[in-house]
């Protein structure tokens, strides 16, 4: 009885530290805050890793100290990417994707409008890895508020920020700034998978277990 529950101990154990590794192992947390970042209006910025493709009337990583065409801007004491006016007859966006194509997560990041004065509403979309979307949206106002995405932005191919609003440059709500992007740049397993992982790992562990004490 005890080599009995000495094996089903062992089983559980490995268990544990097999989904304490895929949870806490592969993830690498990275900020992408702009910072150092110069005024950069070119058709695709490059940052930490990543790639900002814009479709707008007027876009760009600014610093906080920019005065350019469209100003004012809404500010938070640092560079941010900021995007406004409908392009092409579409409304206004960024696609976010990890340079070299490989997958990444998106857990949060800080919003607002472009402008003083406006409220807006954005949607951000997630291209799963292998196939499907997931997206959440996020009101905006002229003062940069943190947002978290939810648990099912993981094992992205790309993520789109879409203004919700049509709108010419400066002429509505249709704008948005982000800043502070918190990406894990490692593929993160999905709960369910994890889930059935273990699932299956437990009732290996319990047939071996009734196995055994069959044979006492």
């Amino acid at each position: 009885m005890m080599k009995t529950m000495g094996r089903f101990g062992i089983t559980a154990w490995a268990i544990a530290a097999l989904v304490l590794g895929l949870t806490c192992g592969t993830a690498s947390a990275t900020t992408i805050t702009f910072e150092g970042h110069p005024d950069d209006g070119a058709g695709v910025i490059l940052d930490e890793g990543f790639s900002f493709t814009f479709n707008a009337q007027g876009w760009g990583v600014f610093t906080d100290g920019f005065s350019g065409g469209g100003a004012p801007y809404t500010h938070n004491g640092t560079t941010r990417l900021m995007a406004s006016g409908d392009q092409a007859n579409t409304h206004a966006y960024v696609d976010i994707a990890q340079i070299g194509g490989a997958p990444f997560s998106l857990s949060s990041f800080d919003g607002a409008t472009m402008f003083p004065g406006f409220r807006g509403r954005i949607e951000v979309i997630g291209a799963l890895d292998g196939g499907g979307t997931v997206n959440a949206f996020f009101d905006l106002t002229d003062t940069f508020s943190p947002f978290v995405l939810p648990g099912s932005f993981v094992n992205l191919d790309s993520v789109r920020v879409f203004d919700t609003f049509s709108a010419g440059f400066r002429a509505g709500p249709g704008s948005f700034s982000v800043d502070n992007l918190v990406v894990n740049t490692a593929a993160v397993p999905e709960p369910a998978s994890l889930l059935l992982l273990g699932s299956g790992l437990v009732a290996a562990g319990l047939r071996r277990r009734a196995k055994a004490k069959a044979r006492n």
